[in-house]
């Protein structure tokens, strides 16, 4: 949704009640159509996906309702836009699982002292 500023451009703002209502709608009207999109992309994953296809579909909801500019003047093209929504959160899913798997379990201590003090000791001792 654009607006026009006091310097006479447009400025991008959330979008209003009436705006969200019609999203809502629309999203409603064609959840089972996104749920069946979800099931399809979630066969592609791993058996022990953590993620399932339900919460799947509500955070491409969540995620198309609170896009600022959402042109929502076709069903395929909120159908592309959701398509294009969840492979994101599933990318995002995974990249946040390899973080986790990559972070090594215990308390994380900076290394700050311990570099100084590598900095002031001489490179080749007793060489």
């Amino acid at each position: 949704m654009a607006s026009d500023d006091e310097s006479g451009g447009t400025s991008l703002a959330q979008p209003d009640d009436a705006e969200l209502e019609r999203r809502r709608a629309l999203i409603a009207s064609l959840y089972a159509d996104l749920h069946r999109r979800a099931h399809g992309f979630m066969r592609s994953q791993r058996p022990d996906h953590t993620l399932q296809t339900t919460a799947l579909v509500h955070e491409v909801c969540v995620r198309l309702l609170d896009r600022e500019e959402l042109d929502i003047s076709g069903r395929d093209q909120v159908l592309a836009l959701a398509a294009t929504a969840m492979r994101s959160v599933l990318v995002d899913h995974a990249r946040m699982l390899a973080r986790q798997k990559r972070r090594p379990p215990g308390r994380r201590v900076p290394l700050v002292g311990d570099l100084a003090r590598l900095a002031r000791q001489p490179l080749l001792q007793g060489v």
